[in-house]
């Protein structure tokens, strides 16, 4: 009881999320970036929220075009794509973690599925109890249609919580946790990714090419969605029909296909680390490594100009395209990173 108890200790817990582990032989020493790529990462999601948002009160429409028609605003439409960095974290530790582990397949699984559930689940439901203390506290002028809409919120949509299939169900502008389809998303790709792991443990290769093909086929069937010509292939700030922009998160980003390249990637470069950490690899390679991976994210980041000032058509060619190599140039980028910091080839280590 009492280790129950000091899992909700504050100091415990904060002494935990500021620890810093010196020891330079250690794993958590060399693998300390991703704190640095989490952060980034986090930065660069509540800049996107902060920035993508036009109020037309304190801002004509004619200088929203304008701050959307520009390059720099690339900088700001690409937040989207910190969350599939995220995604590929999830993945790449996943694989890191399990592919060490010496148990039976169904042992892997079932343990593995049961500590997630209880990870992701139990604090979602604790959060969304905890709400109901908010009236107690505060109150305003529209306190009510906030807690009315959670209300109904949760009356009507509790199971999909519980049951981790938000992403499947369409999700509005007036919800409180319209932002928990991550979760969700985030768990579907874990089942799929810890069968793969605990199913060919032992053969590296064909799980490190089955994750390949699994990342080829979300990033096609993406592909043909936006050929359907219903949806874009990014989230602009301004678009011609609301209904396109709704459609595009509902049924196209908050879907695990749209994310599955970044997490199945995630696991792709676990697998190559396991093999390659102390490979030898020539000062040639590693300048075309950094050149082709840099190329790629500030490909990601500078064609997403097209399509931020919002006059395009959907269903284009360069729709189609872009849905199929986005993520999957980022996860290079990322994957590259990852490797030559683990491997301490990206500066000082």
């Amino acid at each position: 009881m009492v280790k129950i108890l000091c899992a909700f200790s504050v100091s415990r817990n904060t002494r935990l999320l500021l620890y810093v582990n010196r020891n330079k032989q250690s794993e958590a020493y060399c693998y300390r970036f991703l704190h640095g790529l989490r952060f980034f990462s986090l930065f660069w999601i509540v800049l996107g929220h902060a920035s993508m948002a036009f109020d037309p009160i304190i801002s004509r429409f004619a200088n929203v075009l304008e701050a959307t028609g520009s390059w720099f605003f690339c900088a700001f439409s690409t937040a989207f794509l910190s969350v599939d960095t995220f995604f590929y974290l999830s993945g790449f530790l996943l694989a890191f973690n399990v592919i060490k582990v010496d148990f039976s397949s169904w042992v892997i699984i079932v343990v593995a599925l049961i500590r997630r559930f209880i990870r992701v689940t139990i604090p979602v439901v604790f959060c969304l109890l905890g709400f109901f203390l908010v009236p107690l506290f505060f109150w305003g002028p529209n306190s009510k249609i906030l807690y009315d809409n959670y209300y109904e919120e949760i009356s009507s949509r509790w199971w999909q919580w519980l049951l981790q299939v938000r992403n499947f169900y369409k999700s509005s502008d007036m919800e409180c946790f319209a932002h928990l389809w991550y979760l969700s998303t985030d768990f579907q790709l874990f089942v799929v990714c810890i069968f793969v792991l605990a199913v060919l443990q032992k053969r590296l290769t064909l799980m490190k090419w089955t994750f390949v093909g699994l990342s080829l086929l979300c990033c096609a069937f993406s592909a043909w969605q936006m050929q359907t010509g219903k949806y874009l292939p990014v989230i602009p700030s301004v678009v011609a029909n609301l209904n396109t922009m709704a459609d595009t998160f509902n049924e196209v980003y908050m879907m695990p296909t749209f994310h599955g390249a970044s997490y199945f990637l995630g696991c792709v470069t676990a697998i190559l680390l396991q093999r390659y950490r102390k490979a030898e690899i020539s000062l040639v390679t590693e300048v075309v490594m950094w050149c082709a991976s840099i190329a790629s994210a500030v490909t990601c980041i500078l064609a997403r100009h097209r399509w931020n000032s919002g006059g395009v058509d959907p269903g284009t060619w360069q729709d189609v395209a872009f849905a199929f190599f986005d993520r999957l140039l980022w996860s290079l980028f990322l994957s590259w990173l990852t490797i030559a910091c683990a491997r301490g080839r990206a500066g000082e280590h």
